[in-house]
């Protein structure tokens, strides 16, 4: 029985082995003549190397290789020092054709590996320098993917929209939800109903039955480039949405920051311009404020019609009190006798004492000071005086 066992696990780990290695009769190379410098010029030898009819890059930096192809197995990328994104950098389906997209595919890999390090060509071109500069531009411009899917693009309903990029034929629609949209060439055509979408893209696999492999001997690695890594690029697509600007300022003009109004029952705050930032699929909204201490209550439906911007005018609490009416009570006054003041000394007055019986020329002329002494001295005087006119 043990036997048995022993002869089941070794078939399994033999079969899992060779299912796992590199099959070394379907591998054609041959070392070019392009090798790659680093800063230090450095050089490192460039292969051109085939399984089963489909490009193989080495991915570590060395000055020599391991070429026999019997010791490399298959491990994933997360077994690896090496990202998964690099699959999506793959030339395969696009510079194919091209004697010289091997060479330009290996420095670019290196480029994107080791950003440390800097790479060119051992044999100084100008031509070839440029060359490689317009593909590694080419294979990134693709690989970021269309400039149109950076942003969210704005449609009328039932209007046809088409958006269009170099490279658009290297792509294919993956998912439309409920819109009509189909890729001609290099343009892109979109038509659908109100609401908001998404289209998803993805670049088109011209071999899909073959997938990118990862091969070491355990000190090199390899690999294998046979079809394009499926990436998913997302265009949000959003059809009769109207985006308001909500200008919110008082009956001066003057802009009014962090004030608060409902739209359409939910609460927003303007911000520092004065501005609410608003978007909708509907043809009008609701505005609402009550108790704001420095403003009137509103309530109003404003019907929004090709409108960007809104004005919205909040009247001052107290402006709206001083333009109410002053009442003025004109009910006549009842007639009153008039009140006849007594005379009243002022200070420092002259007092003139002028008896009847005294003669004319011997007037008594007394400066009275308004004090408290003053005024006795001002009785004293005058008892003296009538003393004396008894005597007389």
């Amino acid at each position: 029985m043990k036997k048995i066992i022993f002869l089941l696990l070794t078939f399994a780990v033999g079969f899992y082995k060779n299912v796992q290695a590199l099959d070394s009769s379907r591998v054609s190379f041959r070392s070019t003549a392009y090798m790659i410098c680093d800063d230090q010029n450095n050089a490192y030898p460039t292969y051109f190397i085939q399984y089963g009819f489909r490009d193989a890059f080495f991915l570590n930096v060395a000055k020599e290789y391991n070429t026999n192809w019997d010791d490399y197995h298959l491990i994933s990328f997360e077994e690896s020092p090496f990202p998964e994104e690099i699959q999506y950098l793959t030339p395969s389906n696009i510079y194919f054709s091209d004697s010289d997209y091997r060479r330009w595919a290996h420095r670019l890999l290196w480029e994107k590996l080791y950003p440390e390090m800097t790479f060119k060509y051992c044999i100084k071109n100008l031509e070839s320098e440029l060359n490689y500069q317009k593909y590694k531009e080419k294979i990134y411009d693709i690989y970021d993917g269309p400039e149109f899917i950076k942003k969210t693009v704005y449609q009328n309903p039932g209007e046809l929209y088409e958006y269009t990029d170099e490279y658009l034929s290297f792509f294919e629609i993956d998912a439309s939800e409920e819109l009509q949209a189909f890729i001609e060439n290099n343009s892109l055509k979109v038509v659908g109903d109100k609401g908001a979408h998404q289209l998803i893209l993805k670049r088109r696999e011209p071999t899909p039955a073959y997938t990118n492999n990862l091969y070491t001997d355990g000190t090199n690695y390899l690999l294998h480039y046979p079809s394009t890594r499926a990436k998913e690029y997302i265009l949000n697509v959003v059809v009769g949405q109207k985006n308001l600007k909500l200008a919110i300022s008082d009956e001066r003009l003057k802009k009014l920051s962090d004030v608060c109004i409902k739209v359409n029952e939910e609460q927003y705050c303007s911000n520092e311009e004065g501005l609410i930032n608003y978007q909708t699929f509907e043809e009008s909204i609701n505005i609402e404020m009550e108790g704001n201490l420095d403003y009137e209550d509103l309530a109003k439906e404003i019907t929004i019609n090709n409108q960007e911007t809104i004005q919205i005018t909040l009247k001052d609490r107290i402006i709206a009190n001083e333009d109410q009416e002053v009442k003025i009570d004109e009910t006549p006054l009842e007639k009153e006798e008039p009140i006849i003041d007594e005379p009243i000394i002022e200070k420092n007055e002259i007092v003139v004492v002028n008896p009847d019986d005294v003669e004319e020329e011997k007037q008594v002329i007394i400066e009275v000071k308004d004090t408290l002494v003053g005024s006795v001295v001002i009785i004293f005087l005058l008892g003296l005086g009538f003393a004396l006119l008894k005597k007389i």
